[in-house]
């Protein structure tokens, strides 16, 4: 069974979610009740604020599209007026217009003689010619209107076409046999063409897997010889790494060495930072915190200052939120000194480093806020200006209504989908959205008259004289 889905869009019937689903079940029971044998996978159906349209949306044999109050561009735009309410069917509806149908279609007439739909059998689509749901007073009129419609669509198109289908009663029993020899005889070809493709796709897994069994094998050997080279670098690494922390322990700035699984934490007595401007600065005793497995370095310290990144910067290059620091000119010779094992090299270098400043560095020119223990040879050089911290801007941002993307709230418009009028004739604006700009460029436009801007799908025409 085929499934119906009588679409929100582009509007609501009766402007009510409610009243909507319940014609959306009203509609869904006459579709299957009459339609048992259509054989398609889906019906979707459309309330249309503009009724002349150029979609393209039916899928023979798969989906069947209903548009109400529509009919395609290619007709006539000068719909029948009459100067009482229409009756079709024996029911009246409230409008006083019928659209015209394209001609290119099955025609379905009401016993009225009225056009009331047309039917493309090359798409798929069904406009009916007016405004069968105008609101909830007259539904059982509309119910009962569409309800005759898909009957006559089902005697002369699907019931026919079902006929033409079967052995009894077709008109054309050859045309049916050979349709069906025709039909056969291409899925048993199919099923050769497929069965060859895969001989051929089985040939060529054969010979992948050949190759990748070469390549496996290749890689075994590889495997072995890196296994046993590597446990030959694990005891060599190991006793050099050792033989470092021996030397590394007995140096005259280092208080003790901490491992910690796989990191090793040297701790420094107080160091002195030479900056190249000449002075000789005060900084804490460091926490060097190093992981050779992944190259890892992390600093922190019992003192910090004013810096580049925070407010207790361990050291002028050292980022006081996370330890890591702007290793430089330095950050691939310390990775390749932990990939070799070799620590006490490595030592050296973030010692050095930790006792050097680069005050043309944007973060190396906080050198300043830490204690000066030596200023007779400072540079001359003009009095630094106050380093300021700049405050990125917040943006405030908001969600579009109608595609859901983020966009800046200042750049937001106020739209509508809809306008109605109160009994006094006063305008009601219906669905107030905010949109980005995209958005309101594409579906919306501004009328001067009204003063708000309104989707393009609804018909504005009567509206504007306000």
């Amino acid at each position: 069974m085929f499934h119906v889905y009588f679409s929100s869009y582009p509007r609501l019937f009766n402007n009510s979610s409610s009243d909507h689903l319940w014609l959306n079940n009203a509609l869904i029971d006459i579709l299957q009740t009459h339609l048992s044998t259509f054989r398609c996978n889906t019906i979707d159906i459309y309330n249309l604020n503009k009724p002349y349209h150029t979609h393209n949306a039916g899928i023979p044999g798969d989906r069947f599209v209903i548009y109400f109050n529509g009919t395609f561009n290619e007709a006539s735009h000068t719909p029948l007026s009459f100067d009482e309410n229409i009756v079709l069917y024996n029911k009246e509806i409230p409008t006083k217009k019928l659209l015209k149908p394209n001609g290119n279609g099955l025609i379905l007439y009401s016993p009225e003689g009225h056009a009331v739909a047309e039917f493309f059998e090359s798409k798929w689509e069904m406009n009916i010619l007016f405004d069968i749901f105008t609101n909830k007073e007259f539904v059982d009129n509309g119910i009962d209107i569409f309800r005759n419609i898909i009957i006559q669509f089902f005697e002369c198109y699907v019931d026919k076409l079902a006929k033409e289908r079967s052995w009894l009663h077709t008109s054309n029993k050859e045309k049916l046999s050979n349709m069906f020899s025709t039909r056969l005889s291409s899925n048993i070809e199919q099923n050769i063409q497929r069965d060859k493709r895969d001989i051929d796709n089985y040939h060529n897994d054969i010979m992948n897997l050949k190759r990748q069994l070469k390549q496996r094998f290749d890689a075994l050997l590889l495997k072995m010889k890196a296994v046993e080279a590597s446990e030959t670098y694990i005891s060599d690494s190991l006793k050099n790494l050792i033989g470092d922390l021996d030397i590394i322990a007995q140096h005259e700035k280092v208080v003790d060495i901490i491992i910690d699984d796989e990191y090793i934490i040297i701790k420094t007595i107080p160091l002195k930072i030479y900056a190249d401007n000449g002075g000789i600065y005060q900084a804490g005793a460091f926490n060097i915190r190093i992981n050779m497995l992944t190259s890892q370095v992390k600093f922190s310290s019992d003192v910090g200052h004013v810096g580049f990144w925070t407010d207790h910067d361990p050291h002028p290059h050292v980022n006081g939120r996370d330890g890591y620091g702007c290793l430089g000119n330095i950050d691939s010779t310390v990775a390749e000194l932990c990939s070799q094992m070799q620590l006490y090299p490595l030592f050296l270098i973030l010692i050095d480093y930790l006792e050097t400043a680069n005050t043309e560095d944007s973060a190396g020119k906080y050198v300043k806020h830490y204690p000066l223990i030596d200023g007779s040879n400072l540079d001359d050089y003009e009095e630094e200006e106050e380093i300021e911290e700049e405050i990125e801007e917040e943006i405030e941002s908001s969600s579009c209504d109608y595609c859901g993307n983020d966009f800046d709230t200042n750049d937001g418009m106020i739209v509508y989908d809809e306008l109605s009028r109160d009994a006094n004739g006063n305008l009601i604006y219906i669905g107030e959205m905010f949109v980005c700009p995209d958005c309101y460029d594409k579906y919306y436009t501004h009328y001067e008259s009204l003063g708000e801007a309104i989707n393009d799908d609804f018909d504005v025409e009567g509206f504007l004289d306000v």
